[in-house]
């Protein structure tokens, strides 16, 4: 359970990073990867 926490925590501190620090610079790229890996699969 503690694992599933800090995992939790670590995602949602990345997200506010990247949305307020980089515009959101790095969570468009990964979803970009992971939409292509979809579609293209």
């Amino acid at each position: 359970m503690r694992i599933i926490l800090a995992l939790a925590a670590l995602t949602t501190c990345f997200a506010i990073w990247d949305r307020f620090a980089n515009d959101g610079t790095y969570s468009a790229t990964l979803q970009r990867n992971i939409f292509g890996a979809v579609l293209s699969g």
